[in-house]
């Protein structure tokens, strides 16, 4: 229960060793697995384009060994049974993944939220559909949840990921102002850095309105907990928007985040 980083979130729900809370862990491995592997950078990125169309495929043919032994040989991720209950929202998530291994920018909002409703927000429908949620309300609510968590924590990673070469978060001629400027001088000015965070937080998507109760108990506790991690992180990012970095859960945070998850 206490998270290590606000990535490990979604497995909130794995502490109470539940069926669904299983299987949510068990395909959120799968997903951390593969961006793991895209997000490392002294990887080509044909052979990270390759592990994804592989793994694309295998969603789609799971019973061709062949496939899962090519993806075991680059890439230690489940496959098994959770993961292909989730096989055609897992291929969405791919399908957005291959942006990333690309290196292709996100040149409007368009482009901006369909991203991460496909490699964020396709979490939140795996979570409802573990726990079999049928109230669309809900389901809007925890995607939107999963998406602002998303956006947030790849946020808090810019100047990292920046000096990395991964994908930075934000529309492309944004990212271009942080590249412009962290060439000219060496450094990344701390005024440049929050202009860039006060934008992209501005395209931040709202909480979806409180919904009402779902078919599962589990899953409004899960959406507290998300939400109280977002609040904390939105503050951070408000308070220093010069050092996004600084934006982490520490200790007392992640405590504060599973007391929500406890008492929803």
């Amino acid at each position: 229960m206490l998270l290590s980083t606000p990535r490990d979130i979604p497995l909130l729900p794995a502490a109470l060793g539940c069926r669904a809370a299983r299987e949510i862990a068990g395909v959120y491995r799968f997903a951390r697995g593969l961006d793991d592997f895209v997000d490392d950078p002294r990887r080509p990125v044909a052979a990270k384009t390759g592990l994804l169309t592989t793994v694309s495929d295998w969603l789609r043919s799971p019973s061709a060994p062949e496939l899962a032994r090519a993806i075991r040989s680059q890439c230690r991720v489940p496959l098994d049974g959770r993961v292909l209950r989730h096989a055609g929202r897992l291929r969405l998530f791919v399908e957005h993944l291959q942006l990333d291994a690309a290196g292709t920018p996100l040149r409007d909002r368009a482009a901006f939220d369909g991203y991460y409703r496909g490699v964020a927000g396709v979490f939140g429908d795996i979570v409802c559909d573990a726990f079999g949620e049928s109230s669309e309300a809900v389901r809007a609510a925890v995607r939107t949840a999963a998406i602002r968590l998303g956006i947030l924590t790849q946020l808090r990673d810019v100047p990292a990921d920046l000096a990395a070469g991964r994908r930075v978060c934000g529309l492309e001629e944004q990212v271009a102002v942080l590249g412009r400027a962290a060439a000219t001088d060496g450094r990344l000015r701390p005024e440049i850095v929050a202009a860039h965070v006060q934008a992209v937080l501005a395209m931040l998507p709202p909480p979806a309105s409180p919904p009402g109760p779902g078919s599962s108990a589990t899953l409004g506790r899960y959406l507290a907990a998300v939400e109280a991690a977002n609040a904390i992180l939105t503050g951070r990012l408000l308070r220093t928007p010069g050092r996004p970095d600084r934006a982490t859960l520490g200790p007392a945070d992640r405590l504060v985040v599973a007391w929500r998850f406890l008492r929803g």
